[in-house]
């Protein structure tokens, strides 16, 4: 059996969801692997997660993955649009940069009221 790439995501979970869904379909993927640019075995984040499917599904699960990469894309246009907002995509990476975003606002404001404070002190 030989395999080929179906798909390749940025975020282990986007690979589980995707071979949970091909496996749920009855297709036969094989789980994602790693990929890690040579010698980086030093710790760096991989690259990338691939799904691999049986070379005689690929067409068949391209073409799902596609159709379920288009439902989730109308479903959150469709939240926003009911809501009166922009659609925008919502990760574990961007809510992780609002909160550090915040979190280093919050700590200059602290520091600006310290420094303040100190200075009015003298």
């Amino acid at each position: 059996m030989t395999l080929a790439v179906a798909a390749t995501f940025g975020s282990l979970p986007e690979a589980h969801a995707a071979f949970s869904r091909l496996a749920a379909a009855g297709f036969n993927p094989v789980a994602g692997y790693n990929m890690n640019t040579p010698g980086s075995a030093d710790g760096m984040a991989p690259s990338g997660y691939r799904v691999l499917a049986p070379e005689d599904e690929i067409e068949a699960v391209r073409a799902f993955l596609a159709e379920l990469r288009e439902a989730f894309a109308e479903g959150g246009e469709a939240e926003a649009a009911d809501e009166g907002r922009e659609a925008r995509p919502s990760t574990t990476l961007g809510r992780m940069r609002r909160f550090v975003r915040y979190f280093v606002i919050l700590a200059f404001v602290a520091w600006a009221v310290v420094l303040g404070y100190s200075l009015t002190r003298r």
